[in-house]
């Protein structure tokens, strides 16, 4: 409908907001996450028999200017006219509402029709003008006596009926009592609270939890809860801080990395929190503000290349040296008491381990969320087979340091996947040379990755950890296989799983499946308390905290426990036999055929239209190796993970297998349960050796974590596929370099199943 345009403005504004306080004439308000205020300002001017006037321009880290108006008219709580303007990023767009429609101009794509639209007795919501949420108070009502209500997204132009709580909040402001209304919702799974101002009958504007974000009128920030507060054991972020926004840190090679540091005002010494992000340290202010009131120096640095510091971009490859001169400029300062712990999610994981194997005796703890393993366990590479969508996808994100382009898998751009050779394929994709992204490709194995971190050092952190993941997370093969080898070496670690995907703890509605508000976590009093524990040496009921937990998706709930899976899960073991799974071997052979010109770039798990998805779809399947178990008569949990132990022979030189755990259904849908499990059939590395054609493998494939209860009526599906293209990169089948090869076989791979090949599967099982 209005995606596009609506794309523009969030992809160039992120949570742009504006607020209405009519009992002022002109009200100011501002954007914060985490306590950190953002280059944005807007106003709200009333005017004459209820019409107004919003203006709103905004500036943030890593993004173009961007702008807008939206002028209307209110009669009582109903908007009765309204013309929106949004402008960023070099287009603009405008939707005028009259005699109950919209009109859309200058969107790519907009309907030719007008849209129609009843904004009379509906909740108005806007992230970009919230002003228009004063509509609450007209359907207050119905909301407090538990009727449902018609919310209109204004950003969007759609309407649904909404579930919606009121409670009221007294908090002191300028010395005496206000009462608000708090109308608490959930919108495409994020939880909303919008706050009415009882005394002006005019929002005051909202809050998003799990974003720790607000764009509130100035002075009614007390609005807001801190969710550490209630907490007396923990630090009030009550001391006034210092920032020195560029601070030049020198590595080993004369390099200086960009930094900046906030500490508290008070001369002393404080450990240290540690952030090193490619993505624009400013974007990272909210660290300081979070943590420095609360008596921590904090240093968010620009790493290598990116941005405000110097050298030469190249992914994953510096961080480990970096990381460890950061951390030696660091316990020199005259306010560092030599103690530093690090955070921060995805790539700001990784460089986390990357300093952990270094072993720096002043890294004392870390909390990679979301973290991606060593660059051959998940991208660029997995287990010998190239993340293709992925690493096109990220390449452009970073392929210079312009602000953040985060929509390109479209389908005509997805369809340059299929380019030959893949080091074209970034010239198509992205329309220029990406120098490491044909890097990434051809270094494919671990001994090709200089100065990267390597998964097989974890054995050698001894520092606590606390792993933040999700189930749906695109990097949590990282966080599986970091907690496991902590596991065997007997590291000091902690583990939270919840149903997320990379955006981890933002939504309940995830891969397109609402999991309840309960899947959402406060987390920041977790880390704090990490931080108290392990930097300051402070007893502040740490231990207390459970070792795992972990989320049961179908079932919905959070399960405690000391391991994951749980102690009490059981393996179970099923065979792989003429589409079933048995419980004991069979005798038969089955095939797959891969003909890479008939594979098109719409065959893939990987929903391009939008995040991601557990439902397979028929063309998903097609080709693959499909094996059902009994239909469920009790409902049953599966957690941990499943190791696929499989025969296999060959027509081709070299192959690739994928294995996939699935819940079909009592309706039919077949529904992920987890990541994929990919394994290379050759000896990935120096030396490989070609398959022999004909020659039967001993393959082991392990998918990603799943937590899971099936249903009743449901049966659990494991699928073998040879490929997942364009999500993976197709096998050449010849054993030529995937980054060079222009000639791609048809080949068939062959699963057998006897007493002297027992292809099958072990999973673990909560009695």
């Amino acid at each position: 409908m209005v995606g596009s345009g609506r794309a523009l403005w969030l992809a160039t504004i992120a949570l742009l907001s504006l607020n209405s306080a009519l009992a002022q004439k002109v009200a100011e308000y501002k954007l914060t996450v985490a306590g950190a205020s953002f280059d944005l300002t807007s106003t709200y001017e009333e005017k004459d028999a209820g019409a107004f006037e919003s203006l709103v321009k905004a500036k943030l880290p890593g993004q173009p200017e961007s702008s807008g108006k939206l002028v209307g008219r209110w009669t009582g709580y109903d908007l009765t006219e309204a013309e929106i303007t949004l402008e960023g990023g070099g287009a603009k767009f405008k939707a005028t509402y009259q005699s109950g429609a919209f009109t859309i101009t200058g969107a790519p794509n907009a309907p030719k029709d007008p849209i129609k639209l009843d904004l009379k007795g509906a909740l108005l919501w806007s992230q970009n003008f919230p002003a228009v949420s004063r509509s609450a108070f007209g359907v207050l009502g119905d909301i407090r006596s538990g009727k449902k209500v018609r919310l209109i997204n204004l950003d969007t132009l759609t309407e649904q009926s909404i579930e919606a709580k009121a409670t009221t909040r007294t908090v002191q402001m300028a010395g005496e009592n206000r009462d608000f209304h708090v109308i608490s919702f959930s919108l495409s799974g994020l939880p909303i609270q919008l706050f009415l101002d009882r005394s002006t009958r005019q929002s005051a504007g909202f809050h998003v939890p799990a974003q720790n974000a607000s764009f509130l009128r100035v002075g009614s920030e007390a609005v807001v809860e801190d969710p550490i507060g209630k907490y007396p054991e923990l630090p009030k972020a009550d001391q006034p801080t210092l920032e020195t926004p560029e601070v030049k840190i020198p590595m080993r090679d004369g390099v200086l990395l960009a930094s900046t540091l906030t500490r508290p005002k008070a001369e002393g010494k404080y450990p240290t929190i540690l952030i090193r992000t490619p993505y624009d340290r400013k974007l990272g202010a909210f660290y300081g503000s979070r943590y420095a009131p609360r008596g921590y120096a904090v240093v968010v640095q620009d790493v290598r290349g990116r941005f405000g510091s110097g050298g030469i971009w190249e992914p994953l490859t510096s961080e480990v040296a970096d990381g460890k001169d950061t951390l030696d400029w660091i316990v020199k300062q005259p306010w560092s008491n030599g103690s530093v712990g690090m955070i921060g999610a995805s790539y700001l994981g990784y460089v986390q381990w990357a300093a952990a194997v270094t072993q720096h005796p002043a890294l004392k703890c870390i909390i990679p969320q979301v973290s991606p393993p060593d660059p051959t366990r998940n991208i660029p590479w997995d287990n010998g087979a190239f993340l293709l969508m992925g690493a096109a996808w990220w390449s452009n994100i970073v392929k210079d340091n312009s602000p953040l382009n985060m929509s390109m898998l479209t389908p005509d751009k997805v369809k340059h996947l299929a380019t030959r050779p893949l080091t074209k394929v970034d010239d198509k994709m992205i329309g220029r040379d990406v120098p490491f992204f044909d890097q990434m490709l051809k270094r494919d194995s671990i001994d090709k990755w200089t100065g990267a971190f390597r998964h097989s050092q974890i054995s050698s952190v001894k520092i606590p950890v606390l792993h933040v993941s999700g189930l749906w997370d695109g990097d949590g093969v990282g966080t599986q296989i970091h907690w496991e080898a902590l596991r065997r070496a007997g590291g000091k670690q902690w583990l939270i799983f919840g149903p997320w995907e990379h955006g981890f703890n933002m939504s309940t509605k995830q891969a397109g499946i609402d999991y309840g508000p309960d899947s959402l976590l406060e987390l920041e009093s977790v880390y704090l308390r990490f931080f108290e524990t392990f930097l300051k040496n402070r007893e502040v009921k740490w231990n207390e905290q459970p070792k795992v937990r972990f989320f049961v998706g179908g079932a919905n709930y959070w399960e405690k426990g000391t391991d994951f899976p749980l102690p009490s899960a059981k393996p179970v073991t099923y065979f792989l036999g003429n589409g079933a799974l048995t419980s004991g071997p069979t005798s038969g052979r089955d095939s797959i055929t891969v003909d890479p010109e008939k594979i098109g770039t719409t065959s893939s798990i990987m929903d391009l239209e939008g995040s991601a998805s557990t439902l397979i779809r028929p063309r998903d399947l097609a080709g693959a190796l499909v094996y059902r178990g009994p239909i469920l008569e009790q409902p049953k949990i599966y957690q941990g993970t499943l190791t696929a132990e499989l025969y296999v022979s060959t027509t081709a030189r070299d192959a690739t297998l994928h294995v996939l755990v699935c819940e079909q259904k009592a309706n039919g849908e077949i529904h992920l349960l987890g990541g994929e499990g990919t394994q290379r059939l050759t000896e990935f590395g120096p030396g490989r050796k070609l398959l022999q054609p004909g020659k039967v493998y001993k393959v082991q494939v392990r998918p990603w974590w799943f937590s899971q209860q099936l249903q009743l009526g449901s049966r659990l599906v494991i699928a073998v596929t040879g490929h997942l293209f364009p999500r993976f990169s197709l096998n050449p089948g010849t054993g030529e370099s995937e980054a060079t090869a222009t000639r791609y076989i048809k080949s068939t791979h062959t699963l057998h199943r006897s007493k002297e090949h027992p292809s099958r599967v072990t999973l673990w099982e909560l009695p």
